[in-house]
């Protein structure tokens, strides 16, 4: 609960009520402990604000954007990137990053991947594999993260087909 200390300040602060019996073993007095909770609240409020965040941005990117564990497996994936490969969110779960790459851009790729380990992040241009069997240009802009308290890839899969076609057609 939240309280108004006398300088006009507030605080979070916890109450522990505790019964004092006599001898008799009746209820006496009780004890109230009060406990100023203000940084613990303050930190879980603060740590709660990123998180929505970081859903809100998940959700409404016009990119892709996924989070893989270090040896690949999707852990998330927003829709947008589901669309753009033409799975599910269910189906995208139960694959590794490295099965979209095409075998061309797989060498590169590996590369980067191990920039990313370096660095902590990295970006690489790639051809993509679709459900359809489609080629699709893509971007891959890396960073690693904790996620769930463990080290994870944070991805945003940006579609080059337009960028692509724009370049062509200028040639």
């Amino acid at each position: 609960m939240d309280s108004l200390k006398k300088d006009g300040n507030r605080i979070w602060i916890s109450v522990s009520p505790y019964l004092v019996i006599d001898s008799d073993n009746r209820p006496n007095f009780v004890v109230f402990q009060i406990d100023d909770i203000t940084r613990q609240k303050k930190a879980d409020i603060s740590s709660r604000v990123p998180e929505r965040s970081f859903d809100s941005i998940f959700e409404n990117s016009t990119d892709g954007v996924a989070i893989n564990e270090q040896v690949g497996n999707f852990l998330e994936a927003n829709q947008i990137l589901c669309d753009k490969l033409g799975y599910s969110r269910d189906e995208l779960l139960n694959k590794t990053a490295t099965e979209f790459i095409i075998l061309k851009s797989s060498k590169v790729f590996a590369e980067k991947v191990r920039e990313l380990y370096r660095n902590g992040q990295a970006a690489v241009q790639v051809m993509a594999i679709c459900k359809s069997g489609a080629i699709l240009p893509v971007e891959l802009s890396m960073w690693l993260i904790e996620y769930k308290g463990k080290q994870a890839i944070f991805s945003i899969v940006a579609d080059l087909t337009k960028r692509k076609s724009r370049t062509n057609a200028k040639v």
